[in-house]
Protein backbone atom coordinates (compact mmCIF):
# COMPACT_ATOMS: atom_id res chain seq x y z
CA UNK A 1 0.00 0.00 0.00
CA UNK A 2 1.31 3.40 -1.17
CA UNK A 3 1.61 6.17 1.39
CA UNK A 4 -0.76 9.12 0.50
CA UNK A 5 2.37 11.13 1.49
CA UNK A 6 4.32 9.55 -0.96
CA UNK A 7 3.82 11.91 -3.98
CA UNK A 8 4.61 14.66 -1.24
CA UNK A 9 7.80 13.97 -1.37
CA UNK A 10 8.96 12.12 -4.14
CA UNK A 11 8.36 13.95 -7.13
CA UNK A 12 10.99 13.65 -9.37
CA UNK A 13 8.52 12.74 -12.01
CA UNK A 14 6.42 15.94 -10.95
CA UNK A 15 9.25 18.14 -12.51
CA UNK A 16 10.45 16.46 -15.67
CA UNK A 17 13.07 19.29 -15.97
CA UNK A 18 14.88 18.36 -12.85
CA UNK A 19 17.39 16.29 -15.13
CA UNK A 20 18.24 19.69 -16.71
CA UNK A 21 18.35 21.75 -13.53
CA UNK A 22 20.43 19.74 -12.13
CA UNK A 23 23.21 19.76 -15.18
CA UNK A 24 23.01 24.14 -14.53
CA UNK A 25 23.77 23.45 -11.33
CA UNK A 26 26.57 21.47 -12.12
CA UNK A 27 28.06 23.62 -14.91
CA UNK A 28 27.50 26.68 -13.17
CA UNK A 29 29.14 25.73 -10.03
CA UNK A 30 32.18 24.25 -11.90
CA UNK A 31 32.71 27.71 -13.37
CA UNK A 32 32.60 29.77 -10.32
CA UNK A 33 35.33 26.93 -8.70
CA UNK A 34 37.46 27.01 -11.21
CA UNK A 35 38.21 30.71 -10.89
CA UNK A 36 40.53 29.89 -8.35
CA UNK A 37 39.02 32.27 -5.72
CA UNK A 38 37.81 29.54 -2.84
CA UNK A 39 39.27 27.84 -0.03
CA UNK A 40 37.78 23.99 -0.78
CA UNK A 41 37.34 20.91 1.25
CA UNK A 42 38.83 22.59 4.48
CA UNK A 43 38.39 19.86 6.74
CA UNK A 44 36.68 20.11 10.38
CA UNK A 45 36.28 16.79 11.28
CA UNK A 46 37.37 13.33 10.91
CA UNK A 47 34.47 11.77 8.51
CA UNK A 48 35.72 12.74 4.94
CA UNK A 49 32.61 14.84 3.92
CA UNK A 50 33.10 16.84 7.16
CA UNK A 51 34.47 19.58 4.80
CA UNK A 52 33.49 23.44 3.75
CA UNK A 53 34.29 25.32 0.61
CA UNK A 54 34.95 28.77 1.81
CA UNK A 55 34.59 31.56 -0.86
CA UNK A 56 36.05 34.50 1.48
CA UNK A 57 34.84 38.12 0.68
CA UNK A 58 35.70 41.26 1.86
CA UNK A 59 36.12 41.95 6.11
CA UNK A 60 33.05 43.94 6.73
CA UNK A 61 30.71 42.42 5.13
CA UNK A 62 28.95 39.57 5.80
CA UNK A 63 28.80 35.82 5.79
CA UNK A 64 26.92 33.80 4.22
CA UNK A 65 26.74 29.55 5.05
CA UNK A 66 24.60 27.63 2.51
CA UNK A 67 24.10 23.85 3.59
CA UNK A 68 22.97 21.36 0.51
CA UNK A 69 19.73 19.17 0.87
CA UNK A 70 19.17 15.75 -0.97
CA UNK A 71 16.62 14.42 1.50
CA UNK A 72 19.75 13.65 3.83
CA UNK A 73 21.38 10.97 1.59
CA UNK A 74 22.44 12.55 -1.47
CA UNK A 75 23.98 15.51 -3.08
CA UNK A 76 27.39 17.16 -1.90
CA UNK A 77 28.54 20.76 -1.75
CA UNK A 78 30.20 20.63 -5.16
CA UNK A 79 26.77 20.82 -6.68
CA UNK A 80 25.78 23.86 -5.40
CA UNK A 81 28.85 26.41 -5.58
CA UNK A 82 26.74 28.13 -7.44
CA UNK A 83 24.94 29.70 -5.12
CA UNK A 84 27.46 31.92 -3.67
CA UNK A 85 27.63 33.93 -6.91
CA UNK A 86 25.30 37.15 -6.01
CA UNK A 87 27.03 37.25 -2.48
CA UNK A 88 30.37 37.59 -3.79
CA UNK A 89 29.52 40.38 -6.14
CA UNK A 90 28.52 42.15 -3.02
CA UNK A 91 31.85 40.93 -1.29
CA UNK A 92 29.89 38.72 1.20
CA UNK A 93 32.20 35.41 2.18
CA UNK A 94 30.24 32.55 1.37
CA UNK A 95 30.80 28.89 2.78
CA UNK A 96 29.15 25.89 1.81
CA UNK A 97 28.76 22.82 4.10
CA UNK A 98 29.46 19.47 3.28
CA UNK A 99 28.34 16.85 5.78
CA UNK A 100 28.03 12.66 5.89
CA UNK A 101 25.40 11.45 4.70
CA UNK A 102 21.99 8.73 5.25
CA UNK A 103 22.68 5.29 6.29
CA UNK A 104 26.05 5.70 7.39
CA UNK A 105 24.75 8.46 10.16
CA UNK A 106 21.56 9.68 11.33
CA UNK A 107 20.02 13.24 10.89
CA UNK A 108 21.10 13.65 14.58
CA UNK A 109 24.81 13.21 13.89
CA UNK A 110 24.30 15.57 10.68
CA UNK A 111 22.89 18.39 12.80
CA UNK A 112 26.37 17.99 14.86
CA UNK A 113 28.33 18.32 11.68
CA UNK A 114 26.66 21.65 10.80
CA UNK A 115 27.60 22.84 14.06
CA UNK A 116 30.97 22.08 14.40
CA UNK A 117 31.18 23.20 10.23
CA UNK A 118 30.07 27.13 11.21
CA UNK A 119 32.42 27.68 14.15
CA UNK A 120 35.44 26.27 11.93
CA UNK A 121 34.37 28.34 9.39
CA UNK A 122 34.47 31.43 11.81
CA UNK A 123 38.07 30.34 12.50
CA UNK A 124 38.99 30.03 9.29
CA UNK A 125 37.71 33.77 8.62
CA UNK A 126 39.53 34.74 11.46
CA UNK A 127 42.89 33.58 10.67
CA UNK A 128 42.21 35.17 7.03
CA UNK A 129 41.59 38.33 8.94
CA UNK A 130 38.07 38.94 7.82
CA UNK A 131 35.51 39.80 10.25
CA UNK A 132 32.48 39.58 9.11
CA UNK A 133 29.19 42.36 9.75
CA UNK A 134 26.67 39.86 10.43
CA UNK A 135 25.82 36.48 8.95
CA UNK A 136 22.74 34.33 7.59
CA UNK A 137 22.65 30.49 7.31
CA UNK A 138 20.74 29.25 4.70
CA UNK A 139 20.42 26.10 2.97
CA UNK A 140 18.08 24.03 0.43
CA UNK A 141 15.50 21.35 0.56
CA UNK A 142 17.16 18.84 3.56
CA UNK A 143 19.73 21.81 3.84
CA UNK A 144 16.83 24.29 5.10
CA UNK A 145 15.93 21.36 7.78
CA UNK A 146 19.68 21.22 8.74
CA UNK A 147 20.54 24.40 9.02
CA UNK A 148 16.69 25.18 10.77
CA UNK A 149 17.72 22.75 13.31
CA UNK A 150 21.71 23.73 14.04
CA UNK A 151 20.69 27.70 14.43
CA UNK A 152 19.06 27.37 18.01
CA UNK A 153 22.20 26.20 19.71
CA UNK A 154 24.94 27.38 17.35
CA UNK A 155 28.69 27.16 19.27
CA UNK A 156 28.55 30.06 21.52
CA UNK A 157 32.37 30.48 19.89
CA UNK A 158 30.13 32.33 16.53
CA UNK A 159 28.70 35.64 16.53
CA UNK A 160 25.03 36.10 17.05
CA UNK A 161 23.08 35.25 14.17
CA UNK A 162 21.40 38.39 11.79
CA UNK A 163 18.39 35.87 10.14
CA UNK A 164 17.82 32.16 9.23
CA UNK A 165 16.34 31.93 5.36
CA UNK A 166 15.97 28.26 4.66
CA UNK A 167 14.84 27.44 0.73
CA UNK A 168 12.13 24.87 0.56
CA UNK A 169 12.50 23.52 4.04
CA UNK A 170 11.57 20.60 5.84
CA UNK A 171 11.01 21.44 9.36
CA UNK A 172 7.94 18.66 10.30
CA UNK A 173 9.91 14.64 9.78
CA UNK A 174 7.21 13.09 10.93
CA UNK A 175 5.08 12.75 7.66
CA UNK A 176 8.00 11.47 6.11
CA UNK A 177 7.93 7.76 8.32
CA UNK A 178 5.84 6.12 5.97
CA UNK A 179 7.48 7.50 2.46
CA UNK A 180 10.25 6.13 0.68
CA UNK A 181 12.33 8.90 1.84
CA UNK A 182 12.55 6.94 5.13
CA UNK A 183 13.92 3.54 3.85
CA UNK A 184 17.96 4.63 4.12
CA UNK A 185 17.15 7.12 7.50
CA UNK A 186 14.89 4.61 9.36
CA UNK A 187 13.53 6.96 11.27
CA UNK A 188 11.05 5.79 14.44
CA UNK A 189 8.21 7.96 15.57
CA UNK A 190 10.50 9.45 18.35
CA UNK A 191 13.37 10.14 16.01
CA UNK A 192 11.20 11.97 13.63
CA UNK A 193 10.25 14.29 16.19
CA UNK A 194 13.51 14.88 17.86
CA UNK A 195 15.01 15.74 14.23
CA UNK A 196 12.06 17.99 13.38
CA UNK A 197 12.36 22.11 13.71
CA UNK A 198 8.86 22.82 14.77
CA UNK A 199 9.38 20.74 17.94
CA UNK A 200 12.42 22.82 18.85
CA UNK A 201 12.40 26.34 20.47
CA UNK A 202 13.03 29.48 18.14
CA UNK A 203 16.53 30.28 17.49
CA UNK A 204 17.28 33.97 18.46
CA UNK A 205 17.26 35.22 15.44
CA UNK A 206 14.38 36.06 12.36
CA UNK A 207 13.33 33.36 10.38
CA UNK A 208 12.68 34.20 6.53
CA UNK A 209 11.31 30.80 4.76
CA UNK A 210 11.35 31.19 1.21
CA UNK A 211 9.43 28.37 -0.79
CA UNK A 212 8.10 28.20 -5.06
CA UNK A 213 4.28 28.44 -5.26
CA UNK A 214 4.74 25.42 -7.36
CA UNK A 215 6.05 23.19 -4.90
CA UNK A 216 3.94 20.11 -3.21
CA UNK A 217 1.08 21.14 0.16
CA UNK A 218 2.92 19.39 1.90
CA UNK A 219 6.40 21.88 1.79
CA UNK A 220 3.86 25.12 1.20
CA UNK A 221 2.36 23.89 4.69
CA UNK A 222 5.94 23.44 6.22
CA UNK A 223 7.18 26.44 5.48
CA UNK A 224 4.00 28.44 7.03
CA UNK A 225 3.92 26.68 10.21
CA UNK A 226 7.67 27.17 10.72
CA UNK A 227 7.72 30.85 10.17
CA UNK A 228 4.21 31.23 11.98
CA UNK A 229 6.22 29.20 14.96
CA UNK A 230 8.88 32.32 14.81
CA UNK A 231 5.99 34.75 14.46
CA UNK A 232 4.69 33.59 17.72
CA UNK A 233 7.69 33.75 19.75
CA UNK A 234 8.09 37.52 18.51
CA UNK A 235 11.20 37.04 16.34
CA UNK A 236 10.67 40.13 14.61
CA UNK A 237 10.77 40.11 10.80
CA UNK A 238 10.00 36.83 10.27
CA UNK A 239 8.38 35.95 7.18
CA UNK A 240 7.15 33.92 4.56
CA UNK A 241 7.82 34.37 0.85
CA UNK A 242 6.43 32.67 -1.82
CA UNK A 243 8.44 32.64 -5.46
CA UNK A 244 5.34 32.53 -8.48
CA UNK A 245 5.82 29.71 -10.73
CA UNK A 246 9.50 28.30 -9.07
CA UNK A 247 9.09 24.32 -7.88
CA UNK A 248 11.25 22.74 -5.67
CA UNK A 249 14.01 22.25 -8.07
CA UNK A 250 13.99 25.39 -10.14
CA UNK A 251 14.32 27.45 -7.03
CA UNK A 252 17.56 28.08 -6.33
CA UNK A 253 18.01 29.06 -10.44
CA UNK A 254 16.50 32.18 -9.07
CA UNK A 255 19.90 33.12 -7.85
CA UNK A 256 21.68 33.16 -11.08
CA UNK A 257 19.06 36.27 -12.12
CA UNK A 258 20.45 39.52 -12.34
CA UNK A 259 17.76 41.18 -9.79
CA UNK A 260 17.50 38.06 -7.33
CA UNK A 261 14.89 38.11 -5.06
CA UNK A 262 16.49 35.51 -2.98
CA UNK A 263 19.82 37.05 -2.72
CA UNK A 264 18.25 40.27 -2.20
CA UNK A 265 16.51 39.06 1.15
CA UNK A 266 19.71 37.77 2.20
CA UNK A 267 21.25 41.15 1.79
CA UNK A 268 18.73 42.96 3.27
CA UNK A 269 19.28 40.62 6.49
CA UNK A 270 23.14 41.20 6.36
CA UNK A 271 22.61 44.91 5.94
CA UNK A 272 20.38 45.15 9.39
CA UNK A 273 17.30 46.61 6.68
CA UNK A 274 15.31 43.46 7.81
CA UNK A 275 13.81 44.24 11.38
CA UNK A 276 15.76 41.14 13.53
CA UNK A 277 15.58 40.87 17.41
CA UNK A 278 17.81 41.54 19.86
CA UNK A 279 20.17 38.89 20.18
CA UNK A 280 22.37 39.88 23.28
Amino acid sequence: MTNRLEAEFVFRDRYPERSEIYERFDTESATLRAAGAAQLDRPYGAHPRARFDLFPGQSGKGLVVFVHGGYWQSHNKERYSFVAAPFLRDGSSVALVGYPLAPEVGIATMIIHIGAAIAAIFDALHRSGIAPSGWVLTGHSAGGHLAASAAPALPASVMPLSGLVPISGLFDLSPLLGTSVNHLLKMDTDMAKSASPLEYPAAETQLIAIVGSAETKEYLRQSSAMVDKYQAADRHGSALVTLPGENHYSILLELLQPRSIISGIVSKVLSGACEKVNNA
